[in-house]
């Protein structure tokens, strides 16, 4: 027929209760495909937002769609191309979380170098103790890094370069990265960075979302290892 039925869940959908359409993978007969999916489908149930530990404005909800129709005009590609789409999906969406976690280690530094400047301790800034300093070059050298690495593979992506690998590499190393050097944010801030006062638990939250969503890193680690299995 002209018309596809669409039935499934999705625990996560990213910013699905804002969203007007959604995108679904889904089987086409023996083959794979993307389905444009109009929000006001009467096939489609959203549930309530799920209440995360960090990046609590994504809003991500669960989808239901029960006997969604559908019609083919709503096809996204060829059937045959669908895994190379995923692919890129997945390499810009990597990449997407890469700079999201650079953003996310500068909200920090910037946070730590503030509180360090204004904190006094024995008559002086707590920045001008070396312990601190320490905390705060590293935190600048690895949003270094993660800027380096994004800007490199980013570059392959605009070169239409099969970059699946090296973007798996960027998001364990950035999100690992911003995991790290928030948690020394917040150690800067000593007890007062529990506090939800001051901005830098928020920070952490969202950067220990970051390493799970769009794949977990231990599943990026078996694409980058890939290469070296026999």
């Amino acid at each position: 027929g002209d018309s596809l039925s669409i039935s499934g869940n999705k625990k996560f959908a990213f910013n699905g209760e804002i969203a007007d359409y959604f995108i679904v993978l889904c089987n086409i007969g023996k083959e794979l495909g993307f389905v444009v999916i109009e929000k006001d489908n009467q096939g489609i149930s959203i549930g309530k937002p799920i209440n995360t530990v960090g990046l609590r404005g994504n809003k991500s909800v669960p989808v239901s769609f029960y006997s969604c129709n559908v019609p083919k005009t709503n096809l996204i590609g060829l059937p045959e191309n669908t895994h190379k789409i995923i692919n890129s999906i997945q390499e810009s969406s990597w990449l997407g979380i890469s700079a999201i976690s650079t953003g996310v280690m500068e909200s920090a530094l910037s946070q730590a170098v503030k509180y360090s400047n204004e904190r006094k301790q024995f008559s002086k800034p707590i920045s001008s103790f070396e312990a601190i300093q320490s905390k705060l070059a590293n935190i600048s050298t690895d949003i270094e890094i993660s800027l380096a690495m994004l800007e490199k593979v980013s570059r392959l992506k605009d070169q239409d370069e099969d970059i699946l690998r090296q973007s798996a590499m960027t998001k364990i190393s950035t999100t690992e990265m911003a995991q790290r050097n928030t948690k020394q944010a917040l150690l800067v801030h000593g007890g007062y960075g529990y506090i939800k006062d001051y901005p830098i638990e928020k920070t952490v939250r969202d950067a220990e979302t970051l390493k799970s969503i769009c794949d977990s890193n231990d599943d990026l680690r078996l694409i980058v290892s890939k290469p070296f299995i026999n």
